[in-house]
């Protein structure tokens, strides 16, 4: 089945979000909040330094125009890294950013992945403190969170349902109760048995069994 490919602003970000929690672990994952002075160019970053700009484009369906608006996002977002590196630095508290990510919906077109890549060196170039030797800008979408989207939609349908089978006393006094009578009338008219008989006792037990 095809991923969703459009995705307004916030809820992207959100669930964005939720992939990259599966993916490190909640408590390795750090919210930036963007009340007070912006985010400074990233959504969250992790405690293996992995820092994360999330964007969803307006234009799902002409692959040029999307690719467009995803190269001038990292155009803007990867120069905050060298921008607001004061502030940068003191959010990461040591940590050492390995990797930049801008994480989409979708990635049609490889001149994204060129063009992000290339800032990406430019940007390494700096010798920002917080930046590893092995720094490097990418752009992922959600076909390379395929297992944390699998892992999200069980979530999705809740706890696993466990049934214990009846005991054979309690199917012995099934036939005993309201609706084991009722059943045992229509089962018996179904199969011309008298309505009491083994055959139709081991009928109702059959069907209660195969619907539980």
């Amino acid at each position: 089945m095809a991923n969703r490919r459009d995705w307004k602003g916030d809820e992207w970000q959100e669930f964005a979000l939720q992939l990259v929690q599966r993916r490190h672990g909640p408590e390795n994952v750090q919210v930036v909040p963007d009340k007070v002075k912006g985010d400074a160019g990233l959504e969250f970053f992790t405690t293996c330094g992995c820092l994360y700009q999330c964007y969803a484009p307006e234009e799902v369906s002409d692959v040029a125009k999307a690719a467009s608006a995803m190269k001038a996002k990292a155009g803007r977002d990867l120069p905050k890294l060298e921008k607001n590196k004061a502030v940068i630095e003191k959010l990461l508290a040591g940590t050492k950013a390995r990797r930049w990510i801008l994480l989409c919906p979708f990635l049609d077109n490889k001149e994204v992945v060129a063009s992000v890549r290339a800032r990406g060196v430019e940007i390494k170039a700096s010798s920002l403190v917080f930046l590893t030797d092995d720094f490097e800008a990418l752009c992922h979408s959600q076909q390379d969170f395929q297992a944390e989207i699998e892992q999200l939609k069980a979530l999705s349908l809740g706890p696993s349902l466990r049934v214990h089978m009846p005991t054979s006393e309690q199917v012995k006094n099934a036939g005993d109760t309201e609706i084991g009578v009722r059943i045992d009338d229509k089962l018996g008219r179904a199969l011309g048995l008298q309505p009491r008989s083994a055959q139709v006792a081991a009928r109702r037990d059959q069907y209660v069994k195969s619907h539980l």
